[in-house]
């Protein structure tokens, strides 16, 4: 059984360090380093500026209870 195992050991620890080779060698240089610190902050600012806040309205109203319900009517037993 051992054997059967080995080549799921294996080949994922192979396909890992090739991965971190390569990432080893595309992150070493400055420029990709700079791109990712915009792109990291470009994403930041689209989550502060795209995503609204959920009112207190929106999540005490009937609407959601209903729509809950609603969801869970084919899971009743009996």
């Amino acid at each position: 059984m051992l054997v059967a195992y080995l080549p799921f050991v294996i080949i994922p620890a192979l396909l890992g360090s090739w991965a971190i080779l390569l990432l080893v060698r595309i992150l070493a240089k400055p420029w990709v380093k700079k791109a990712l610190l915009l792109l990291a902050v470009a994403g930041i600012l689209a989550l502060v500026f795209g995503v609204k806040p959920v009112r207190e309205a929106d999540v005490n109203g009937d609407h959601a209870e209903r729509s809950f319900y609603e969801l869970l009517r084919h899971t009743r037993s009996g």
